[in-house]
């Protein structure tokens, strides 16, 4: 299967302020920091997927986030308290990138909440 290729661009949702390391590009072995606002030429891996979650797990270790994320198949009943969830995928990520992740989310749940209306949130 041919890698898809997306035209460069620049990335309209990135702050200059929150950077990347940049460990390859360095002469003394020290990591180089890079702009997050840098051009980007993005490659879609061979096993890339889409996956849609309804449920989410998150784990933190001083080093990293990680996110499980699931599908809820089976839900509670009187005879089995619990949910069935069938976990679909981890994504790891540096804590910076799940600082990144949040803001990013944040702004555009604030876009989306400005145009459609408050997101109704279920209670517990």
């Amino acid at each position: 299967m041919a890698k898809k290729s997306v035209p460069r661009h620049k990335d309209p949702t990135a702050n200059a302020d929150i950077a990347a390391l940049s460990p390859n590009d360095s002469n003394d072995n020290e990591p180089k920091i890079a702009r997050a606002n840098m051009e980007r030429k993005t490659v879609v891996a061979e096993n890339y997927m889409s996956v849609y979650a309804n449920d989410i797990q998150l784990q933190t270790t001083p080093w990293d986030v990680r996110l499980i994320l699931g599908r809820i198949i089976d839900l509670p009943t009187a005879n089995d308290p619990s949910a069935t969830i069938r976990q679909l995928a981890e994504v790891h990520m540096s804590p910076q990138m799940a600082k990144k992740l949040t803001l990013l989310l944040i702004g555009q749940l604030q876009i989306y909440e400005k145009q459609m209306g408050q997101i109704p949130q279920p209670t517990d």
